[in-house]
């Protein structure tokens, strides 16, 4: 299904129009991001408050957001589910946002509908939010082999007959484990729950061991969560550090060793310095691996999502002259060079950050993964590419990354939100018309992670550049 999202209109908007990060342009985009971040959890809110409106007596358990992106409307009661990977970002994603002060302390309005408004304080809203979608989640994890399904029924938190809940029992990894490492932690640091904490802990080694002793498969996709899993947890631990409590920093080595295991690896086996490159999968002998019709796919969107996660770890790494590969001078310039690489060969005439292109002839692939015959331009990539080209640009002043920021912060926010999804933004459009496309690339939620994710990032690396 295509249609027509209503766009932002014009006196909404704060892009960056000219490729350069001046402290005018820094100070008109902080305003922007701050409002926008807080439109957007204020939404998430409101579509708890309207699902249960219409569902009196009935609890859901989990991320409510099965809508469609388009019309804005909730999904059909029989397609309504629990979805292990949104309700694992979700949690992880917000949970940090409170453990690091990135959710204002400010009263907003939910129009429940046309005739109802209830004020509510936004911090007090996610917090009670969050508690809600761990309790879920724990009762998943616990009753289902301690793992949690891809998806399941919300009536029972039982798996449901989607063919991916078969091939995590199968083939690993289960993602949705994945990304409740972040999840169980930041909720744990979040509530006090040292069960919580435990439970992160088991599921990291348990990824550890997969990565190192068991994996089948040969994509770069579980290193790469966790590097972006470590970066998050190392980050609260640094904040609440500074904020005089270190009860958490005995965590910081748990997280760190694996991570740079992870770097290794990856640029070992992903990347190539020159000419530059960066790939999804290899074959047995450790080479690029060449898809069904003899394609070698880059996802641009992965590499430049990779290229912001070893960014946000230069500062933990170990520096120039210790007894790793990858110290953090390499890795930050290996990030430059992944990001760069990402932005040549990632965008489409339009203006969009497609989601496979081939790499030895640039061609722009269809999207397999979604199951569909056509190109495709999933959100996350313009907002993993603006996130990254700015804590980049924090950490290097390359002069080149104000372009590529400029490019992605313009993609974001003229082509993807919807305003009937409280301008939150469509998961996908198509490249070449930019029309929306309901497709779901990896969830059936909208998106509480990627693009929240990546404008605390931005707002981050603003204030930063302000200072």
């Amino acid at each position: 299904m295509s249609g027509t999202r209503i766009p932002l209109d014009p006196d909404e908007l704060e892009l960056l129009e000219a490729p350069e990060l001046t402290p005018p342009a820094c100070k008109r985009l902080l305003r922007f991001f701050r409002s926008y971040h807080r439109k957007n959890l204020t939404f998430f809110l409101e579509l708890r408050e309207r699902w249960h409106e219409k569902h009196p007596g009935r609890f859901f358990p989990g991320l409510c957001a099965n809508v469609n992106p388009i019309s804005g409307e909730f999904r059909p009661d029989s397609e309504q589910r629990l979805w292990g990977w949104g309700d694992a970002r979700a949690l992880g994603t917000w949970s940090g946002f409170l453990n690091t002060e990135n959710i204002p302390d400010a009263v907003v309005t939910l129009c429940v509908d046309e005739k109802t408004a209830r004020e509510v304080n936004l911090r007090d809203g996610i917090r009670s939010y969050v508690d809600i979608i761990y309790n879920g989640l724990l009762d998943r994890y616990l009753h289902n082999g301690r793992t949690i399904p891809f998806s399941s029924y919300y009536e029972t938190g039982r798996p449901d007959d989607n063919p991916q809940n078969r091939a995590q029992e199968i083939d690993g990894p289960n993602y949705s484990n994945i990304f409740a490492i972040n999840g169980f932690f930041q909720h744990g640091i979040l509530s006090g729950r040292d069960e919580a904490i435990e439970i992160s802990m088991e599921l990291l080694d348990r990824l550890f061991r997969y990565l190192i002793h068991g994996r089948s498969d040969t994509s770069h996709g579980p290193w790469m969560i966790l590097l972006g899993i470590a970066g998050e947890a190392l980050k609260t631990v640094a904040f609440l550090e500074s904020r005089g409590i270190g009860r958490y920093s005995q965590y910081a080595e748990r997280f760190l060793a694996p991570a740079v295991r992870a770097v290794d690896h990856i640029l070992d086996n992903y990347f190539r310095e020159d000419p530059p490159a960066f790939w999804e999968k290899n074959g047995p002998d450790g080479n690029p691996a060449p898809d069904e019709e003899g394609h070698i796919v880059v996802d641009p969107g992965h590499a430049t999502e990779c290229a912001g996660f070893l960014a946000e770890l230069v500062p933990f790494l170990p520096r120039a002259g210790s007894a790793v590969r990858w110290d953090r001078d390499r890795v930050l310039q290996a990030a430059l060079t992944m990001h760069l690489f990402a932005d040549g060969i990632g965008f489409s005439r339009r203006g969009v950050m497609v989601k496979y292109v081939d790499l030895e002839t640039g061609k722009i692939l269809p999207d397999k993964q979604a199951g569909v015959p056509d190109p495709t331009a999933p959100w996350f990539g313009v907002r993993e590419h603006s996130a990254a080209a700015l804590r980049l640009y924090t950490l290097t002043r390359d002069s080149r990354l104000p372009r590529t920021y400029r490019r992605a912060q313009n993609a974001s926010y003229l082509h993807y939100p919807n305003k009937r999804i409280g301008g939150l933004m469509v998961q996908t459009v198509d490249p070449f018309t930019l029309e929306a496309v309901d497709i779901q690339p990896a969830t059936g939620n909208l998106d509480p992670m990627h693009d929240a994710r990546a404008r605390v990032r931005e707002i981050e690396c603003l204030e930063i550049l302000l200072s």
